[in-house]
């Protein structure tokens, strides 16, 4: 049974990604995180393929991206942004 809503990954979504879950909102400057593309969303929808703006987490997967369901529901790891806005 697959249960989405509005922030199940979709290929065209920017994806930031904070290391260890280190999203800080109130210290701007201590936001270090990585951003991409998803690319590909697998035929089973259950893995997420991210085009990286410029260095790849040490954590991402480079076989099978991330898993869906983690981007799905890891807010203070993954931000998901949809056609300019926030997914949440």
């Amino acid at each position: 049974m697959k249960i989405k809503n509005d922030r199940w990954p979709h290929v065209g979504d920017l994806l930031i990604v904070y290391p260890q879950c280190r999203r800080n909102d109130a210290h701007p400057s201590r936001r270090e995180c990585y951003v991409g593309v998803i690319s590909k969303i697998t035929e089973n929808e259950s893995d997420a393929h991210v085009a990286w703006q410029d260095t790849i987490p040490d954590h991402y997967n480079r076989q099978y991206g991330y898993a869906a369901m983690n981007v799905h529901n890891d807010r203070r790891m993954f931000r998901l942004f949809r056609g300019g806005q926030e997914m949440k």
